[in-house]
């Protein structure tokens, strides 16, 4: 199916190729009415007189034909010269017309000068005096100036009466606009090859037409590259072997480019290719010059649709493309995010389950080394008989609060430290009551964005709770104050637990456990601990920061 479709996008293309090439060719061929072109091979070309002046051709001279001319010295002077009959029905022709040219020229009928050409490139136009003419035969010599792109003529014509003027009128202007309309051709086909190449689609056909385009654009710029134009009367055989294979390169690089686009390229490309054919065709059937206006004409007009359409098409197909590929990338780069994000997400799962697998080690570790230990001792002492019954409720009620502590850490993974005060606030109210203590709590309405784990709630909780305990223990206080409110001087939460019991000597217990262990679990924290104590009671500072050590 593919292979089919293929060949139907060639058949296309070469159907737009003959489409366009076929009416040009028959354009450029068009006979105008009162012009007839004298045959090549009447013409010859001979090295003029002293000081430029025309010389005198006689059967001895040696002349070079007319379809070498581009052998001839470059920057030498020529003359061109062909003998004019009257053979014609028409009588003898009013003037003569020289479309193209390649330097200055002066026209001399039988050695005496008629007029010259304005420009170097032509056309010229010289009326005949009929007077003048003579019935045996009659020398007609274009003696030419050398130029750096070498001498040339591109066809001579004989026209003939009113008609004849009128004809050379319309091919004069079909001629310039023609060379006008090539030159904007050739710098939209550059501008859009450069393009071309900047987007990449299709590098080697952008090049190939910034060739051709140079071709058509580079000799109006450089008069010693006359020679190698396309549009020329003789353009260089080098000139056509680059664009015949820019053409080529042109055509194959786009032989897979799909759609409308790609059979409009691929034709026109083969339209543009026909131009150095057409000129190697016409050299193999009998020389250049035998057709070189209509042949010029061909070319320019080949190479004006090639630059003016083919490369603006070549570059919205590169384009087009430019913006396939933009979309693709994007849908890929989409594609990669959502493999990105649920990669993110798993790993993000995979990381809550191994901390929440470590949480609950870590629970399993406190409950075992905190109530199981102290079930453990309190087992011990039973069996020795050194165990009273206050320290047995006492134990109680101290591994009733550390199992309280683990759960209320557990509740609270994830909450903010409003929600895990709030907890604590209502377990404290509830053992002091029993203890027969007043409870006071002074909380800030707001705290500050504080986040804790798990593990931080129980470290605090225990603070806290060993505070708590110390001073329903060994105070004998009967009044207890919590107070949390933000120390912005030193952007930290301070927690003061004070009561109104009789203190203690610091010095004493600097090395008790549970001092110890408070002091431990704050480092842990991040945070710093104080007591304040004496006959007043004791007040305990704790300064949380504003991002706990985890």
């Amino acid at each position: 199916m593919r292979v089919g479709r293929r060949y139907v996008h060639w058949l296309l293309a070469i159907a737009l190729f003959a489409g366009i090439a076929l009416p040009l060719a028959l354009l450029a061929r068009q006979d105008l009415p009162g012009l007839q072109q004298v045959p090549d091979s009447s013409i010859v070309i001979v090295d003029p007189g002293r000081n430029a002046q025309v010389r005198r051709v006689v059967a001895s001279s040696a002349t070079f034909p007319l379809h070498k001319q581009a052998r001839w010295p470059a920057g030498a002077s020529a003359q061109f010269h062909f003998k004019l009959y009257d053979h014609t029905e028409a009588g003898w022709p009013a003037a003569i017309y020289v479309p193209r040219l390649g330097g200055a020229a002066r026209l001399s009928l039988n050695g005496v000068p008629v007029t010259s050409s304005e420009t170097s490139s032509g056309p010229l136009l010289a009326s005949l005096n009929r007077k003048a003419l003579q019935a045996e035969g009659n020398r007609i010599d274009i003696l030419q100036d050398g130029a750096p792109g070498g001498i040339g003529l591109g066809g001579v014509y004989l026209a003939y009466g009113e008609v004849g003027s009128s004809s050379v009128v319309h091919l004069e202007l079909r001629r310039t606009r023609l060379a006008s309309l090539l030159q904007i051709a050739g710098w939209i086909g550059l501008i859009a090859g450069l393009a071309g190449l900047l987007l990449g689609a299709h590098r080697l056909a952008s090049g190939s037409g910034i060739a051709i385009a140079a071709s058509v654009l580079l000799p109006a710029l450089i008069p010693a590259l006359a020679n190698f134009h396309m549009g020329a009367f003789k353009p260089a055989s080098l000139a056509i072997v680059l664009v015949l294979l820019a053409g080529c390169c042109f055509v194959f690089s786009l032989r897979k480019l799909p759609g409308t686009l790609g059979v409009i390229c691929i034709g026109l490309g083969l339209v543009g290719i026909s131009a150095p054919m057409a000129i190697i065709l016409a050299g193999f059937a009998g020389g250049i010059a035998e057709s070189s206006l209509p042949m010029a004409l061909y070319v320019a007009a080949c190479l004006a649709l090639f630059l003016a359409i083919g490369m603006p098409c070549l570059l919205l197909a590169d384009i087009r493309q430019f913006f396939r590929s933009f979309r693709e990338t994007q849908n890929r780069v989409k594609q990669q995010e959502t493999i990105i994000m649920e990669q993110e997400t798993a790993l993000h799962l995979q990381i809550s389950e191994k901390a929440v697998l470590q949480e609950r080690q870590r629970f399993v570790r406190d409950i075992h080394d905190g109530i199981g230990g102290q079930l453990l001792s309190l087992l011990l002492r039973a069996r020795s008989g050194m165990l009273e019954m206050t320290d047995v409720e006492y134990e109680l009620q101290r591994g009733l609060a550390d199992l309280r502590l683990v759960v209320d850490a557990m509740d609270q993974v994830g909450s903010d430290l409003e929600g895990a005060l709030a907890v604590f606030n209502t377990r404290s109210r509830q053992q002091l009551e029993t203890a027969n203590i007043s409870f006071e709590w002074n909380q800030a309405e707001e705290l500050g964005p504080y986040s804790l784990g798990a593990r931080q709630i129980l470290s605090l909780y225990r603070i806290m709770q060993e505070a708590v305990s110390n001073s329903v223990r060994h105070s004998q206080a009967d009044r207890l104050e919590v107070s949390v409110h933000p120390a912005h001087d030193i952007r930290a939460l301070e927690i003061t637990i004070s009561d109104n019991g009789k203190g203690f000597d610091m010095t004493q217990n600097v090395v008790g456990k549970g001092l110890q262990n408070m002091r431990t679990r704050a480092a842990q924290l991040g945070a710093e601990i104080k007591w304040d104590t004496g006959e007043h009671g004791t007040i305990v500072r704790l300064y949380l920061p504003t991002t706990p050590t985890n």
